[in-house]
């Protein structure tokens, strides 16, 4: 063979040695691609893991992290089964630009220059946000209002409109204003979370500072002790001391402190002529009606969170409205339980309770839920059934699953018309 033939099938060979890696290369890549199940989310879209593996009893793996849909990116996960694991991909998109509302402010001569986000009144946005000036911050030569051009944006980029806003340049000799609504709580060994209880405010946009002389309050025993609060505006305006009371309290004393009120409350609302069934609606109405929806609460104790969202924050997730509730039940003397959703179907957890409205001869139990749920599916949670609640989970997948074996049976009879989930019955 001569040289030029050696080299020709040489090159043959390697030719062929090239093919072969690429179609295996190929292949490894396919199997790859089809070992994934691709999931497209918008960014703070709420999923399952019944709905990702079409199956009621699927839970998500260990691998899970419930904050990857807030964040545009794409993550790796499994679902499990019991027929088999689901590898899945999910791929996050974020296009929708932050939701803003934007007001008008004022500045105070020798204070710092507005930043964007003085602006912002309202903002709704499940990643992390920014703002900027369309237009150069004029520079402010006398007293009186100027037009700024302001817009914001999200990690992806998504913007905003650009919004017209008003400033106002004035002299500020006004001190701030601290209000505080009651007593202070806090726990034995724990920090006093002042800013929970207290609301500053200025006629200026600019950081607001609280100063707090706690020289008399011991965080290691119980009891009541004398705080002195003040504010001050970012010009150095102070307001005046404000005294306030703070109560340390041990286990039993948030819950003496929950009842209290509780108890003042139950006067209002409940009469001594209701029936158990009427006590509940009475309850679910007032619950409702005085707390606010938000994501997260304290769920080392139902009476400590009971106790925040009715009376000091105002607002809380279904935690927050379940201890609520059970403050009321535990107080009237309503028979109750405690229900967690079954833990691994979704990404997030939900508390409710069952509640005994029967006599003595007879248990009567429904389904209570004061938390507030989505308006398009707009329905009471008070006292429902089975029925009600399995067809509400076929909307929100696995919403109300539970372990039906370790509590008692639910009533049939439907007593809280859901017209809107009559259908998924």
């Amino acid at each position: 063979m001569s040289k030029r033939e050696k080299i020709q099938t040489m090159l043959f060979y390697q030719i062929i040695a090239l093919f072969a890696l690429s179609l295996i290369f190929g292949c490894i890549c396919a199997v790859n691609v089809l070992r994934y199940k691709n999931v497209t989310v918008e960014a703070g879209q709420y999923i399952s893991a019944a709905a990702i593996a079409k199956d009621d009893g699927a839970v998500f793996g260990d691998d899970y992290d419930p904050d990857y849909v807030n964040h545009a990116g794409i993550y790796y996960f499994t679902v499990h089964t019991l027929k088999n694991d689901i590898d899945v991909k999910l791929h996050v998109k974020d296009t929708k630009a932050p939701i803003v509302k934007v007001k008008n402010i004022k500045i105070a001569v020798g204070g710092n220059n507005p930043s964007p986000f003085d602006f912002i009144d309202e903002i709704i946005e499940p990643d992390g946000y920014y703002g900027e000036f369309i237009s150069e911050i004029p520079k402010f030569k006398t007293l009186g209002e100027y037009d700024v051009k302001v817009r914001y944006f999200d990690e992806s980029g998504n913007k905003t409109e650009v919004f017209d806003v008003k400033m106002q340049l004035v002299y500020d000799s006004v001190a701030p204003e601290i209000k505080l609504d009651g007593d202070i709580i806090t726990y034995v060994g724990e920090a006093v979370r002042y800013m929970q209880y207290v609301t500053l405010s200025d006629n200026c946009a600019g950081e607001l500072s609280l100063e707090v002389d706690d020289s008399q309050l011991d965080l290691s025993c119980a009891g009541e002790y004398t705080v002195f609060l003040a504010a001050t505006d970012a010009i150095g305006n102070k307001s005046e001391s404000l005294k306030a009371t703070v109560k340390v309290l041990d286990a039993e004393g948030i819950e003496d402190e929950l009842f209290k009120k509780i108890c003042e409350i139950s006067k209002k609302i409940i009469r001594a002529d209701m029936t158990k069934e009427e006590q509940c609606r009475a309850i679910y109405s007032y619950v409702q009606n005085n707390i606010s929806y938000s994501s997260s609460s304290d769920k080392s104790s139902w009476q400590r969170e009971a106790y925040s969202a009715l009376f000091i924050k105002g607002e809380g997730d279904c935690f927050s409205y379940f201890s609520a509730s059970k403050a009321f039940f535990e107080y009237l003397g309503i028979e109750n339980l405690d229900v967690e959703r079954m833990k691994g179907h979704t990404a997030d957890t939900h508390f409710w309770s069952l509640v005994n409205i029967g006599n003595e001869e007879s248990d009567i139990w429904y389904h209570f839920d004061a938390t507030r749920l989505r308006a398009q599916y707009n329905h009471s949670g008070c006292l429902l059934t089975d029925k009600q609640t399995e067809a509400y989970s076929k909307l929100r997948d696995s919403f109300y699953l539970y372990d039906k074996e370790n509590y008692p049976k639910v009533a049939t009879k439907i007593i809280t018309p859901t017209p809107s989930l009559e259908k998924y019955y």
